[in-house]
């Protein structure tokens, strides 16, 4: 999985930013306070879009932890957060989603889009995600949960796109 989107990381923007803007847009409509956290951790940053969209909306975070298992999708997260300058409220962390690197209840809210489809142990996610934030958004692609029970209960229903299903869940850290 690192080394596709090591491959993928220069073309991701023009080939998803679409996709990815519309996840954004209907968290901030069914959950508009999620995204304005002080500390936002984004599992699965990639290229740093979400914070891209969050800055042109005017609601950047206080802090925004973009962590990514790929050092291809942080270098063009670096690059980005750089061109929006915002340097001076991020942190960069290349981190696999199953061990998040940060300490119990570091942030007040955690996103992932679409990566829980692609971890190994998907509840191990979950159960980190609960650890470090009081909320959690996480998306999930629609075709991957057909047939496939591998993938568990992620929370009630958020919101829906085209392609996924976009679900909140209230960490340990209330």
């Amino acid at each position: 999985m690192r080394i596709k989107y090591n491959e993928t990381a220069v073309g991701y923007d023009e080939l998803y930013r679409d996709e990815q803007y519309e996840k954004y847009r209907r968290v901030l409509e069914n959950a508009p306070n999620v995204l304005k956290q002080e500390v936002l951790c984004d599992i699965g940053c990639g290229t740093a879009l979400l914070l891209e969209y969050l800055a042109a909306k005017g609601v950047p975070p206080s802090r925004y932890v973009c962590l990514d298992l790929s050092p291809g999708m942080l270098g063009q997260a670096k690059r980005r957060i750089g061109t929006l300058r915002l340097s001076h409220l991020a942190d960069i962390i290349e981190a696999d989603a199953e061990y998040i690197p940060l300490r119990r209840c570091s942030c007040r809210a955690a996103v992932s889009f679409t990566v829980i489809d692609l971890v190994e142990d998907p509840k191990r996610m979950l159960e980190e995600c609960n650890r470090i934030a009081s909320t959690c958004i996480i998306s999930s692609l629609k075709k991957a949960q057909r047939g496939k029970p591998r993938i568990p209960r992620i929370g009630p229903l958020l919101a829906e796109t085209q392609h996924d299903t976009i679900h909140i869940r209230r960490g340990n850290c209330s």
